[in-house]
């Protein structure tokens, strides 16, 4: 899921892929169920299989697997704030309050 919704985004789509990844039932699995779902967001599907598999996906994957590694974080969701991290869900009232407390000014 995470290489669809990168290779989405470099289709300028990643919000609304990401999005409608995290409200299927079931995991995508299939070159079908990921060309449906480039039909539906407008997206070149060919372009979003093949950019899947890129360096540059892979990449990000990997700086994203490296930086979790380093705070720890094994699994999702996780938050991080300047003044902890969360690992699993936590309430908007708990991070507020963390990023209030360490200066930060949320943009949500």
């Amino acid at each position: 899921a995470a290489r669809v919704a990168l290779a989405a985004a470099l289709q300028g789509k990643y919000a609304q892929v990401h999005t409608a990844l995290l409200s299927r039932q079931t995991p995508i699995q299939t070159d079908d169920e990921i060309k449906a779902l480039a039909k539906e967001h407008q997206l070149d599907a060919n372009k979003l299989l093949q950019d899947m598999n890129s360096a540059d996906v892979t990449v990000h994957i990997n700086k994203n697997r490296e930086l979790a590694a380093a705070l720890m974080i094994q699994g999702t969701p996780a938050f991080v704030t300047p003044k902890s991290i969360h690992p699993g869900m936590v309430s908007s009232d708990v991070l507020l309050a963390d990023l209030n407390a360490g200066g930060a000014q949320p943009n949500f």
